[in-house]
């Protein structure tokens, strides 16, 4: 091969819009390699023990076979149990966390490095990124869909899916839709399918389905987008398995959430009443404002964070909320 075909392969690579999108985000996100463990990291990592967790956990469905237990897996805790054996190990750690001032923190616990879960984040969200571009190149051209995904990277709300450990399965969430995407994408740019293609796409597209929803709820709402480009009997299998997975995953929320409050002694808080659509309006404004203007994100919500009477009443936020509701409508 003479070298000035190797160097016009290698300039295509290097301008390749894939390329230069996977290279955003690991400049984007490389500093996070040096971040430790915070908040749900502690419970859910460093102190997992790597057991398949079911709902309901009993000791007798410890003698379940795998399969038994996955089916009967408590919401998320597969992925849970997925990472640790992806980036978890069992090895003599001599690693400290890093202090905010500089100094040498408390040992990391055995086998729980944070910069290998870090990496699979980072990962992850890359395949999401260029599964995304890929998508979108086909309905809007690569020069659109380049700009659009690269101020996705970019962008500060995405920094919790990314470099909060747990936040896995905002990521991985995206990347089994943007998947089920392309998937039924070329299923219908494709003319004259075979019976036993059909089937294997089908299938593949349930299961796809299935691990988006089990990362994380938000892709219970994918059948909306399959249905807005016409590919209706995916998108009601979409419709079926958001409908029963949603059930169940409501319900899990709904008890794990109740038997906390009731923990912190703000059961009351959680009734349903009238006023808690005055809640919802103010939640959509405030989303609203952090995607458009960012500036006070961290790791924990300042509104709406503790409980507070005022939540609850009109003023100003109740009525910026009505009118983002008219204006989006």
């Amino acid at each position: 091969m003479h070298a000035s075909t190797i160097s016009d392969m290698a300039i295509q690579v290097l301008t390749s819009p894939y390329f230069l999108l996977s290279l955003a985000c690991w400049i984007t996100y490389v500093y996070t390699l040096k971040c430790g463990f915070v908040s749900d990291d502690l419970a859910g990592i460093a102190e997992y023990s790597g057991h398949l967790q079911t709902s309901g956990e009993k000791p007798e469905h410890s003698k379940w076979p795998f399969w038994n237990r996955l089916m009967h897996t408590e919401y998320g805790m597969f992925m849970r149990w997925l990472r640790y054996h992806l980036a978890g190990g069992s090895f003599p750690s001599k690693i400290r966390f890093t202090r905010p001032d500089g100094k040498p923190g408390d040992l990391i616990p055995i086998g729980k490095t944070p910069v290998r879960h870090h990496i699979l984040s980072i990962l992850i969200f890359n395949f999401s990124v260029v599964l995304g571009f890929a998508f979108l190149s086909k309905l809007f051209g690569e020069k659109l869909s380049f700009m659009t995904m690269l101020f996705f990277v970019v962008h500060p709300v995405t920094t919790q899916g990314v470099a909060w450990i747990s936040g896995l399965g905002y990521p991985l969430s995206l990347t089994w839709m943007f998947a089920i995407l392309n998937l039924v994408h070329w299923y219908y740019s494709v003319p004259n399918h075979s019976t036993i293609e059909s089937a294997v796409v089908y299938v593949v597209f349930g299961v796809l389905y299935f691990l988006a929803v089990n990362a994380l709820f938000v892709a219970l709402c994918l059948w909306p987008i399959l249905l807005y480009f016409g590919w209706y009997p995916f998108a009601i299998i979409g419709i079926l398995i958001s409908v029963y997975l949603g059930m169940k995953i409501v319900r899990e929320t709904i008890k794990y959430r109740k038997d906390e409050f009731t923990k912190q002694n703000m059961a009351h808080t959680v009734y349903p009443k009238p006023r808690k659509l005055i809640v919802a309006t103010k939640t959509l404004l405030y989303y609203l404002k952090m995607t458009f203007w960012p500036d006070k994100l961290g790791l924990y919500h300042k509104w709406g964070s503790v409980y507070d009477e005022n939540v609850e009443r009109e003023d100003k936020m109740f009525l910026g909320g009505i009118i983002s509701i008219v204006a989006l409508g």
